[in-house]
């Protein structure tokens, strides 16, 4: 394309990347049991080739170079989606240009992040820690980011797209990261132990007469101290975190997940059918609760990515 033009000449050098299946692992009880297809990924990990102006001007080149990469960049998620994608099958690919794109589209601001405003950038960034300390060392070897305020979501996918290159010849890295949380599994965990305890209550106040109120009085104490204790934790999960909101969501979503297991498994061993009536009543009523929020919290795959 560059040699139709009247103002350089290119040449191809070797390159490579990869374009393969996207796996996300399933977990139960924080334990990997399964892996689940959630996407195809394209990563041109070296792109190279060999660039001259006719009038050798090294600006023009840079400016060629930049045109180029971005491009390149823009093809990594277009290719997907005219591969994979029709009217009965629709969907979104996404690359560093397309999330800068929309995240522009949004109104958020692009920072281009240098060594002389690094540290006044870098604390107003709503991203990953990962990212933040990649575009921290690139710029420290006089690399320039350009980076986006917030994450941005396109389908399923939540993250950020950045750019780091040299400002002398105008190559640079074209990237997306996603975001990661630990809330969802804990949420998952106490939600569960919530489920079984209010069953278990209702085995022993039913065989008992109500004489198991004593007992059943550390067992609550114990579930409170556990459940304070995960609060705390989801709090200061979030407070560390680039993306409160997600580690709050996935923790409810995790919750609601967990407790409704309990109260759909839980039923077989109860004995009564008044049990099992109530239990079932909770669990439609979780369930209820669980598509209610469906839309608005993160799913599993978001959470645990």
């Amino acid at each position: 394309m560059l040699n139709k033009g009247k103002q350089a000449l290119a040449y191809r050098q070797p390159s490579f990347g990869t374009f393969s299946t996207n796996l996300n692992p399933i977990y139960s009880f924080g334990v990997p049991r399964q892996v689940e297809m959630s996407g195809i990924m394209v990563d041109m990990d070296a792109l190279a080739q060999s660039l001259w102006t006719k009038n050798n001007d090294a600006q023009l080149v840079k400016t060629l170079v930049q045109q180029v990469g971005m491009m390149t960049s823009a093809w990594e998620h277009r290719i997907p989606e005219m591969l994979f994608t029709n009217e009965e099958n629709p969907g979104e690919a996404v690359s560093a240009v397309k999330a800068l794109a929309v995240a522009s589209a949004e109104g958020q601001r692009i920072y281009q992040v240098t060594q002389e405003n690094v540290n006044a950038v870098l604390p107003v960034l709503n991203i990953s820690s990962e990212v933040k300390d990649e575009i921290r060392a690139s710029v420290a070897v006089g690399k320039v980011a350009t980076v986006s305020q917030n994450n941005i979501t396109v389908g399923s996918w939540t993250g950020v797209g950045y750019i780091i290159a040299d400002p002398e010849t105008g190559a640079g890295a074209y990237r997306i990261s996603g975001g990661e949380n630990g809330g969802y599994v804990v949420g998952l965990a106490i939600g569960f132990g919530a489920g079984m305890f209010i069953l278990g209550s209702m085995v022993e106040l039913s065989s008992t007469g109500g004489a198991a109120l004593p007992l059943l009085a550390p067992l609550l104490e114990a579930l409170i101290i556990v459940m304070t204790g995960a609060l705390i934790y989801i709090m200061v999960l979030s407070a560390l975190s680039d993306n409160p909101s997600m580690v709050a969501g996935c923790f409810l979503s995790g919750f609601l997940l967990g407790l409704d297991l309990a109260l759909i498994l839980g039923p077989r061993a109860l004995k009564e059918g008044w049990q099992q009536l109530v239990a079932i009543l909770l669990a439609l009523i979780d369930t209820v609760a669980l598509v209610n929020f469906s839309s608005s919290l993160p799913s599993p795959g978001q959470c645990l990515e």
